[in-house]
């Protein structure tokens, strides 16, 4: 899938504006403060339905407005036709629509586009908090099947019933209950993240290589401390006796101590950790890398890529690796960059931003 049309009103500083895009390589250029991540906000909402800058939905609304609305037409590879998203932003609530039909909730429409992106935000994504390194192999897991996003809602929905129950002060036999449907859930969700970050490991680790230090050593490990057991008996026999351990800390804390939503990601450089011991540059670097193995991993599951965001990723780069980057992600699928226009490849689809207004070149 690609996206060849994206129309805009009145969202952020894009009162109306219509682009089109090529399939391969897009660079999208301007000034500071023209709207260039703006626009690739956009394109990124219509796959993650959310700000990948962290927005409340309402600030996405140019100001003064009080409806915003995101309009993409989608090519699907393999098939002869064309979709169009809709999604429509008010300061109450949204709708999404696909090919005029209405979805009744957001995660029921996860998984009809595919965006990946990336932005300067991700530069601490391996020393911020846990729960953007689990949002991102979540995203991810989501993109490649679409049952990860169910056990992932019913997970999350049986764990605030738990912790509801535990606040309740209720008796064991109630909370063996839902901890045995608990960890049934758990299984699916550890299994398939452990799995995307050995995938990742490897493809990063390659990537991090060819692109930024062919001698650094370079490895994803996920941290959990549920069982790491493939087999679902001996997972489930293990982790009953785990929460059977921990029956005592949970009552004092009222809340579930272990689990998928505590669980965390470690990336390594040299054999140690990013989180700790990295630089800036190591981190913005890891990130990037880790993110375009989870585009990878995704073509490959799903044979078809997802729509690649890369958000003023080239300004700390030397022309080399500007140039390593660049050729990379030519092959990865459709890629939309922002960045200054001395880095705009011969081969780019251009489209220059002034004041909000759109050019294409």
């Amino acid at each position: 899938m690609r996206i060849r049309e994206l129309k805009l009103s009145c969202w952020r500083n894009f009162h109306e504006a219509d682009v089109t895009f090529a399939p391969g390589l897009n660079f999208v250029t301007g000034p500071n403060g023209a709207g260039k991540t703006n626009l690739l906000e956009a394109v990124a909402y219509l796959g993650q339905t959310r700000s990948f800058r962290r927005a409340l939905d309402r600030n996405l609304i140019t100001e003064g407005e009080k409806l915003a609305s995101i309009q993409g037409v989608f090519e699907v590879e393999g098939e002869v036709y064309s979709r169009t998203v809709d999604i429509r932003i008010s300061t109450q609530a949204k709708s999404i629509s696909v090919d005029g039909k209405r979805f009744k909730t957001t995660s029921s429409y996860f998984g009809n586009v595919s965006t990946i992106s990336f932005d300067p935000r991700r530069v601490f994504l391996f020393k911020g908090e846990p729960s953007e390194r689990r949002r991102a192999m979540d995203e991810a897991c989501a993109a490649i099947d679409g049952r990860y996003l169910h056990a992932l809602s019913r997970y999350k929905r049986l764990l605030k019933e738990r912790n509801r129950a535990l606040a309740q002060g209720l008796d064991d036999d109630v909370l063996a209950a839902y901890s045995g449907q608990l960890i049934t859930c758990a299984y699916q969700l550890i299994r398939q993240r452990r799995a995307l970050v050995s995938s990742a490991s490897a493809k990063a680790a390659t990537l991090f290589a060819a692109l930024f230090d062919p001698e650094a050593r370079f490895s994803l490990t996920y941290l959990s401390k549920m069982p790491q057991t493939d087999d679902l008996e001996a997972f489930r026999a293990e982790a009953q006796g785990l929460f059977e351990q921990r029956r005592s800390l949970e009552r004092i804390r009222r809340a579930t101590s272990i689990g998928p939503h505590l669980d965390d990601l470690e990336c390594r450089i040299d054999d140690h950790p990013v989180q700790i011991y990295g630089s800036q540059g190591q981190n913005r670097l890891a990130s990037l890398a880790f993110i375009l193995a989870l585009a990878q991993i995704i073509r490959e599951r799903r044979g078809d890529p997802p729509i690649l965001v890369l958000d003023d990723v080239l300004s700390d780069l030397d022309s080399t690796r500007r140039s390593a980057l660049i050729e990379v992600v030519s092959h990865l699928g459709q890629t939309i960059v922002s960045g200054s226009a001395t880095d705009v490849p011969a081969d780019a689809n251009i489209i220059a931003i002034e004041h909000g207004e759109i050019r294409h070149n």
